[in-house]
C-alpha cells in the first residue's frame, strides 16, 4: 500500500483564518507511484479553479513495509502566485464544497483523455499563475483563452467570450477589503477587458513595446456603488492580468460544472457551440 501525504497552504482568508494549511492523506492499494501525485495535483488545480487564490504544494509519497512506512518520493512543484484581488476573496464564499467534485472530476477526465484544448488551457493557467510576472503571466491566460474558444482573432475572441461569460456579467466575485467584515462588488465587466486583453496578447507575441497608455497607467479599484475598495496603487496591467486569470478560470469552471466536456472535446459541435455564443453576444448590444 502507497500513502501520500499532500500539503496545500492556501493564500486567502478561510472563515476567520488568513490562509490556511489544508492537508490530505490518500491511501492507495496497489501500483499508485505518480498515479497519486496526478490524483493530489488534479485536486490542487481544482481548488485554483474555484478561487485561484495562490498556493503552495508539498506532495510526499510513502510505501507501506513491514517495518512502516518508507519514504519513496517529494514532490514541490513551483508556488501558484497570489494576486492582489484573490488575497481579498474568501475560498468558502466561492463554493467549494458544492463545486469542487464536478471540476475535479472533469480535469481528470481532461488529462486521462488526453482533450489536448481542455489540457492545454488548464496547463496555461498553472504557468501563469506560477510564472509571478505581470505581463507573461496575463500572457498565458490570454493564450488559454485564446485556445479553448478557438478564436484566434481580436473580433471572435471579443465574440465568443463576450457570449460565453455574458458580455455585461462582472469580471470578479464579491471581495473583502483589509479590515472589513462586509463584501463589496468590483466594478469591472467582461465587456470592459476583452479587447485590451486581446491587444496586448498581439503587442507581446510581435515583440512590440508595451504602451504605456493604457498598460502602465494607474487604476482605482472601485466598486459597483463607485466607492474605492482599498488605496493601494493599482495599474491597469495588473488589473488586466486578474482578469484574465478569473476568467480562464471562470471559463473552465462552467465547462466542468455545466458538463460541456463532451462539446469542448469535439471541435465540430464545439464551433457549433462558438456560433451560438457569437449571436448572443451580437444581440446583447
Amino acid at each position: 500500500m502507497a500513502l501520500l501525504i499532500a500539503w496545500t497552504c492556501v493564500g486567502v482568508p478561510i472563515g476567520e483564518g488568513l490562509g490556511r494549511v489544508i492537508a490530505g492523506i490518500i491511501r492507495h492499494d496497489g501500483d499508485a507511484g505518480h498515479s497519486l501525485f496526478s490524483k493530489t495535483r488534479y485536486a490542487a488545480l481544482a481548488l485554483q479553479i474555484i478561487c485561484p487564490s495562490g498556493a503552495e504544494h508539498v506532495f510526499l509519497l510513502f510505501q507501506k513495509t513491514d517495518e512502516g512506512y518508507n519514504g519513496l518520493e517529494i514532490d514541490r512543484p513551483k508556488v501558484l502566485c497570489s494576486t492582489f484581488r484573490a488575497c481579498m476573496s474568501r475560498l468558502e464564499q466561492q463554493g467549494l464544497e458544492e463545486k469542487f467534485d464536478a471540476v475535479y472530476a472533469g480535469i481528470q477526465r481532461a488529462f486521462t483523455e488526453k482533450m489536448v484544448r481542455l489540457e492545454n488551457a488548464i496547463r496555461l493557467l498553472e504557468h501563469g499563475m506560477q510564472i509571478g510576472e505581470v505581463y507573461l503571466g496575463k500572457l498565458m491566460f490570454v493564450m488559454g483563452l485564446d485556445m479553448l474558444f478557438m478564436a484566434g482573432n481580436m473580433q471572435k475572441f471579443r465574440e465568443r467570450l463576450g457570449g460565453f461569460l455574458g458580455s455585461g456579467s462582472y469580471v470578479f466575485p464579491p471581495v473583502f477589503p483589509p479590515g472589513s467584515v462586509s463584501s463589496q462588488q468590483p466594478n469591472t465587466k467582461v465587456c470592459e477587458v476583452l479587447e485590451d486583453l486581446y491587444n496586448f496578447r498581439n503587442i507581446i507575441v510581435h515583440g512590440r513595446e508595451i504602451p504605456e497608455h493604457p498598460f502602465r497607467r494607474k487604476v482605482g479599484l472601485l466598486s459597483t456603488g463607485g466607492s474605492l475598495i482599498t488605496n493601494q496603487v493599482y495599474y491597469r496591467a495588473e488589473l488586466l492580468l486578474e482578469s484574465g486569470l478569473y476568467m480562464l478560470t471562470t471559463a473552465l469552471r462552467r465547462i466542468f460544472i455545466e458538463d460541456l466536456i463532451d462539446e469542448v472535446k469535439d471541435s465540430a459541435r464545439w464551433k457549433e457551440m462558438m456560433k451560438r455564443y457569437e449571436h448572443r453576444f451580437k444581440e446583447s448590444g
